[in-house]
């Protein structure tokens, strides 16, 4: 939730943040289940420079770790979301960006990272039908070339029964 609510454009359109919003967290159920960033939503979310506002570059004002955001920060429109994705993931509702471990948009890249990879990340997410967003506020999903074949396979979302949200 923390996550989704720094990284997702609070689009007045619904189409644009529920694609937005079930990419974030798609992208970090993916790669706990990839096991590169750790094996919880935890330590993925904490990992070094993933999410910007988590643990990004100092000029973007961090929180330093999801521990630090305080969860009064989660909006309910984000709150609700996540929580009733969860449970549609969990009744079998497929991941929106696959196995993919990725995603970026190179309107706000920097140079580096935009030669390195994001340009060409970006072309392959719009033939692949995987940017969401309006405009410059989008996400490009996919995944880098040397982490493909860390890429999980579909799998199920199991949460304590009777789970109603956090």
């Amino acid at each position: 939730m923390k996550v989704s609510e720094t990284e997702v454009i609070k689009f007045k359109t619904e189409k644009y943040f529920y694609e937005q919003a079930a990419g974030v967290v798609d992208t970090i159920l993916n790669r706990v289940k990839s096991g590169i960033w750790g094996t919880s939503v935890r330590s993925v979310v904490n990992a070094h420079r993933q999410f910007s506002k988590i643990t990004g570059p100092q000029n973007l004002e961090p929180y330093g770790s999801v521990q630090n955001m305080p969860m009064s920060a989660v909006s309910i429109r984000v709150r609700n979301f996540v929580n009733t994705y969860l449970i549609e993931r969990s009744r079998g509702k497929k991941s929106i960006i696959g196995g993919h471990l990725n995603y970026a948009n190179k309107y706000y890249s920097d140079d580096y990272n935009r030669k390195k990879w994001v340009n060409n990340f970006h072309d392959q997410a719009e033939k692949e039908g995987l940017i969401f967003g309006n405009g410059k506020a989008i996400h490009a999903h996919g995944t880098v070339e040397e982490l493909k074949r860390h890429m999980p396979e579909p799998f199920e979302i199991i949460l304590p029964e009777n789970f109603k949200g956090i």
